[in-house]
């Protein structure tokens, strides 16, 4: 249900235009109307101290009612007009006086604010949580909420109902009194951020708080005092500053869920989604939340369906990553990988191999799969099938190492994976300097230019006016093994060009294990990445490789980027041998 963004008016400056229609019985100057008997009547309602207006349980005293208060009356008994009645004094206590159709016992629902609506029943109240249209002195108003207690008043949808009396002598006055419940609720809230294991209070350095997948609109049905047609995906906004607790109104629900979106002066969002929650009306909820910041870029590139990850899979002793096993996460950068100056700690008896980070993993290991002690050169999985989103055992001992370390986030890429990647972007080999190294690595970008090849550095891609490339001769088609690049055709990388695609530094492996002086192969220069694909051989060792991503610089020249192809060299190496993994997103 969509409403239209002008929610009526309430009757005030304009109310000499508009008359409510009496019945035909009127007890003004005639004492023979049967008190039981539908008429034009003065009614007068006592609000006491439980109508003070957005009293919600807050540790304040709220907003009390103001002289010229507007309320809206319906006769829930005989359904006629809606009308209006006026506060009278102010505080804590008030009179509403005004004019209505009913009979002694009749129930009259009261409904503040009064406002008519254009295009239906006047008794079918508009209301919403965006703006506040209330009247301030007799006089409409329109407001936005911005987290202040004081700011409530112009949200204070408030009803109750009461059964009036009228004199046994059929008198020209109806009487009753009345407790007003809020129909909606109170949150107090307070936004924190913990990183690095501190927890922050940012509440004061809130400018815009947006709730998504909450009701904003309803209508508040008169004639039987509820809550109807509330548009459950909706979307309530407050602007405020240097708050230390925001208060928002929010609709009553027994399945609270919203995603709060929160920016900060220093213009830095943060997000979260709860769900589940009940919220009923008059209640009040002081509530922190723990916001997490939004990366606007996020650490995947989508190609064809498939969301490549950025960044190799890392493991750090005593790291907690949210969304990742203790120790697991994804590298800062791109080119990130450990031991670029090849000092890896050496393992000795005062050495705990579990305790030391690194960055290249065994194949299917999961439990020992960082470890590279010599001692578990052997752990590895001897599956003879793929073992992409997949935990072999129920200990997790072995499986897909990216798909349990993101607790089912991310998987290892198949071979299929790495063929449509090539298949679908466009490969520059070169290399970046970062720290005095320089590593080099393949860079695959969905950028229309010549998908399934690589260009090397120099070379314009050229097209007929059809849009088919005239020089293929220059270029070089991916995944061919054995094709090479020399030193002149590779670009000099800059992080802005790496972070338009999809980059894999060539780390370096470990395959001799040598606990007294553990050494990478390569780093800097070869890349080899783990696929989810066993290679099975027809001996009595099939159980003993699997396929991999190979690339990298060999002396003078870079041979390009390959997976499945034996003239590459290391195609389908030991699983005991430790290389890359680069996981593929699969959450939400």
């Amino acid at each position: 249900m969509t409403f239209k963004k002008i929610y009526g008016i309430i009757l005030g400056a304009v109310v000499a235009g508009l008359t409510s229609c009496s019945s035909e019985l009127s007890s003004e100057g005639n004492a023979t109307v049967n008190p039981n008997q539908t008429a034009r009547r003065a009614l007068t309602i006592a609000v006491g101290d439980g109508g003070t207006r957005s009293v919600v349980s807050l540790e304040t005293n709220g907003n009390k009612w103001e002289n010229g208060d507007l309320f809206g009356a319906a006769n829930m008994t005989t359904p006629g007009n809606l009308e209006k009645l006026t506060a009278k004094g102010s505080g804590a206590s008030t009179k509403l006086e005004g004019n209505i159709d009913c009979a002694n016992g009749d129930k009259i629902g009261v409904f503040f604010p009064y406002k008519l609506s254009t295009g239906h029943d006047q008794k079918l109240v508009e209301i919403s949580m965006n703006n506040g249209i209330v009247s301030t002195n007799g006089s409409p108003a329109e407001y936005k909420q911005n987290g202040t207690i004081e700011n409530l008043k112009y949200f204070d949808y408030s009803f109750g109902s009461t059964n009036v009396q009228v004199g046994a002598d059929g008198s020209a006055k109806a009487t009753g009194s009345v407790n007003m419940k809020k129909q909606y609720a109170v949150l107090g809230l307070k936004f924190t951020v913990t990183k690095n294991s501190t927890t922050t209070d940012i509440t004061e350095n809130v400018k815009k708080v947006t709730m998504s997948n909450v009701a904003d609109e309803a209508v508040f049905k008169m004639v039987t005092g509820t809550l109807e047609n509330k548009s459950e995906l909706g979307t309530i906004n407050i602007e405020t500053s240097n708050l230390n607790r925001i208060y928002v109104a929010v609709f009553p629900d027994n399945n609270f869920s919203p995603k709060f979106n929160v920016e900060t002066n220093d213009n830095k969002t943060y997000t979260v989604s709860i769900s589940g929650k009940k919220v009923e009306a008059a209640a009040y909820y002081p509530i922190t939340v723990e916001v997490k910041e939004y990366i606007p870029n996020p650490p995947y590139v989508e190609v064809e369906g498939v969301k490549w990850g950025k960044y190799n899979l890392q493991y750090t002793p005593g790291k907690k990553t949210d969304g990742w096993e203790d120790g697991y996460h994804l590298a800062a950068n791109p080119w990130d990988y450990f031991y670029p100056d090849n000092n890896m700690p050496k393992i000795n008896g005062s050495v705990d191999p579990d305790a030391i980070k690194f960055d290249r993993f065994r194949w299917g290991d999961i439990s020992k799969a960082h470890n590279y002690a010599n001692a578990n050169r052997e752990h590895y999985s001897k599956s003879t099938t793929g073992i992409s989103e997949k935990i072999l055992d129920s200990n997790s001992e072995f499986g897909d190492l990216a798909y349990y370390a993101s607790k089912h986030n991310w998987r290892l890429p198949t071979m299929d994976d790495f063929k449509k990647l090539m298949a679908n972007t466009t490969q520059y080999a070169g290399y970046i300097d970062v720290g005095g190294h320089r590593v080099y690595g393949s860079l695959f970008i969905p950028d229309g230019v010549a998908h399934g090849y690589a260009v090397p550095n120099g070379v314009s891609v050229q097209r007929n006016a059809s849009g088919v490339i005239t020089n293929k001769g220059q270029l070089k088609e991916s995944n061919k093994g054995g094709m090479k690049l020399s030193e002149s055709q590779l670009y000099a990388f800059t992080k802005e060009r790496i972070n338009e695609g999809i980059f894999f530094p060539a780390a370096g492996t470990i395959g001799a294990y040598n606990d007294g002086d553990p050494e990478l192969i390569y780093p800097g220069k070869r890349g080899i990445y783990w696929t989810a694909d066993p290679h099975l051989r027809t001996d009595n060792k099939k159980d003993t490789q699997a396929y991999s991503f190979v690339f990298g610089m060999l002396g003078s020249q870079y041979s390009l980027s390959t997976v499945g192809n034996p003239t590459a060299g290391n195609d389908f190496p030991p699983r005991t041998d430790m290389y890359s993994i680069r996981p593929i997103y699969i959450g939400n």
